[in-house]
């Protein structure tokens, strides 16, 4: 779908009513501008595809193993993009993580404990993880070191061992394939 180009409208109600009278084509007459969708992006653009939306925007209801959740979308005529979320229900606080793990959706918070040394993996950023903030507290004595799915990097980086004990590190995600330590 081609993109309408924007009209600049010259001041006044009589100069808006009489451009909304004259296009009123261009304004209703081409796919609703709101979607009303249950299920996350990926089942959006299975169903709603982007290139028939371009412009439009889509409220997604979903639910995970954390709780039922809202993500508002848009369409740039390509891909859906995840402008915000809200999760209705708490996510869990992950507690006694002792072995290799990798991080789903109902983590937000992890808390590692033990003396193993092993591997904390972060999801890939693509998709719904775009702008996610990980947050990993290490209570143990032995090394975690978290590493990024695919191409993804940790401040440029490949990995990034923790090693000290008690120590926090956030991990936001930039949105294209690097998570950011704060």
């Amino acid at each position: 779908m081609a993109r309408y180009s924007r009209k600049v409208i010259s001041t006044g109600t009589n100069a808006w009513n009489a451009e909304a009278n004259d296009n009123h084509l261009n304004t209703f007459d081409r796919p609703f501008p709101l979607i009303k969708h249950a299920g996350d992006l990926a089942d959006l653009e299975s169903t709603w595809p982007a290139a028939s939306y371009d412009q439009c925007l889509a409220i997604c209801q979903f639910s995970s193993s954390a709780g039922d959740g809202l993500i508002l979308a848009m369409s740039d005529g390509a891909a859906w993009h995840s402008i915000s979320h809200w999760q209705l229900a708490s996510r869990p606080i992950r507690t006694a993580i002792t072995n290799t793990y990798p991080v789903v959706d109902a983590d937000d918070y992890i808390v590692v404990t033990g003396a193993n040394t092993f591997a904390l993996t972060l999801p890939a950023i693509a998709g719904s993880n775009k702008e996610r903030k990980i947050t990993v507290k290490h209570k143990g004595t032995g090394t975690v070191t978290v590493t990024p799915t695919g191409g993804d990097t940790i401040d440029g980086a490949a990995t990034f061992p923790i090693a000290t004990q008690y120590m926090s590190y956030s991990f936001i995600s930039d949105g294209t394939s690097d998570w950011e330590i704060v």
